[in-house]
C-alpha cells in the first residue's frame, strides 16, 4: 500500500512526524530517503515528539551516525562508503532490536536487507514540489492504514497513491 501527502512548511513536516510516530509499534522500521535538506530530519524530530519524547534533542545525525532518544534509534548512513564501513559502526547491533523504532536516512546504502525484515518497515521519500515537499510512504499493509487513518484524523489531506 502506498500513500502521498504534502507539506507546506517545517512544522507541517514535524506534524505529520508526530502523527506517525503515534502509531508506529516497537520494533518498527522507517526508511527515509530523499534529497539533502528536504526534511528528513525535520520529520524524524516529529516521530520522536510524537512518542512523548523531548523533540529539541533531535539533530541530524550524520556526524555522529547514530542517534538516540528514548524508544527511537535515528541512523544517518550519508557518510558511510559501504557495507563494511556500515555495518563497522555497530548498526546491526541496532537493528534487531524489537522494543525500539528505527528511523533510517539514506537506507539505500544497506541495500535489501529489509525486504524480508521481522519487524514492520515503511519507506518514506521525499521529495521537492515548489515551495513545499511531497511525501510518499509505503510498506508493511496494516502499518501503512493506520498511519494513513491517523494522518486522515489529524487533518493532512493523504491520497493513496
Amino acid at each position: 500500500m502506498k500513500i502521498r501527502f504534502y507539506s507546506s512548511s517545517s512544522e507541517e513536516t514535524e506534524k505529520i512526524g508526530v502523527l506517525i510516530g503515534q502509531v508506529l509499534p516497537p520494533g518498527s522500521v522507517v526508511l527515509l530517503e530523499g534529497d539533502i535538506g528536504c526534511g528528513k530530519t525535520c520529520f524524524t524530530r516529529g516521530i520522536v515528539a510524537g512518542r512523548g519524547l523531548d523533540r529539541e534533542e533531535v539533530s541530524s545525525p550524520s556526524f555522529t551516525i547514530i542517534q538516540e532518544y528514548g524508544d527511537v534509534i535515528h541512523i544517518d548512513l550519508y557518510r558511510l562508503e559501504d557495507e563494511e564501513d556500515i555495518f563497522g559502526v555497530g548498526l546491526e547491533d541496532y537493528l534487531y532490536e524489537n522494543n525500539r523504532i528505527k528511523v533510517i536516512e539514506w537506507p539505500q546504502k544497506i541495500g535489501e536487507i529489509f525486504e524480508d525484515f521481522p519487524f514492520p518497515v515503511i519507506k518514506v521519500r521525499c521529495f521537492y514540489k515548489g515551495d513545499g515537499r511531497v511525501f510518499e510512504l509505503e510498506g508493511d499493509e496494516n502499518l501503512v492504514k493506520s498511519i494513513k487513518k491517523n494522518l486522515l484524523s489529524g487533518g493532512v489531506d493523504v491520497k493513496d497513491s
